[in-house]
C-alpha cells in the first residue's frame, strides 16, 4: 500500500495548479480553469477550508479540499451531522489516473478527517463523471441521492 504525503497549498503551488486546471479532464469537470484557479487563490486564507497538495515520492500530483459542509450550505447537506465535511479532489497529472491513487490518497485523506471527528464524509461529482463515482466507490462511497444545482446535476455520495 502505498503512503501519500499531504500538506497546505501555498501561493507557490498555484502555477502548478493553474497548470492542472488546464488539463483536458479537468476542463472537462471542473469548469473554467481562470475562475477555478482563483477561487483556490482566494480559499488559501479562509480558515474553514483545508486545501492540500497530494504527494506521492516527493512528487505532487493531486489537489483536495475538505470543508464543513454546514459553512458551505447547499440544500442537499442540511440533513447531514454538523461535523461531515465535504471533499473536493483531482489528479493533476494525467499519467497518475488510472492507477489507483484516487483510492489510496482519499482512503488516507478520510481516515485523517474521522481521526479528526468528522462523524461523516460526502462528495458529489457530476452524474456524467462515471470514473470519478467508481474511484468513490472503491474508495468506500456510495450513492446517496442526485441533485441538479446551478452547474448540472450531481451524485451526492456518503462515505460508509
Amino acid at each position: 500500500m502505498q503512503t501519500y504525503q499531504f500538506r497546505n497549498v501555498e501561493r507557490n503551488d498555484f502555477p502548478m495548479l493553474g497548470e492542472w486546471l488546464r488539463s483536458p479532464e479537468l476542463l472537462k469537470w471542473w469548469g473554467d480553469p481562470e475562475e477555478e484557479h482563483r477561487l483556490i487563490r482566494h480559499d488559501i486564507n479562509d480558515p474553514k477550508i483545508n486545501l492540500m497538495i497530494v504527494s506521492l515520492n516527493e512528487m505532487p500530483f493531486a489537489y483536495v479540499q475538505d470543508y464543513c459542509v454546514h459553512d458551505w450550505p447547499q440544500d442537499y447537506f442540511a440533513s447531514f451531522p454538523p461535523t461531515t465535511r465535504a471533499i473536493d479532489t483531482f489528479i493533476g497529472i494525467d499519467e497518475m489516473i488510472g492507477k489507483g491513487h484516487g483510492h489510496g490518497y482519499l482512503g488516507q485523506h478520510i481516515e485523517n478527517l474521522i481521526s479528526h471527528g468528522a462523524e461523516q464524509i460526502v462528495i458529489d461529482p457530476y452524474v456524467a463523471n462515471e470514473r470519478a463515482i467508481k474511484a468513490y466507490e472503491k474508495s468506500g462511497f456510495k450513492k446517496h441521492s442526485e441533485h441538479e444545482t446551478h452547474e448540472g446535476r450531481i451524485c451526492l455520495m456518503t462515505y460508509v
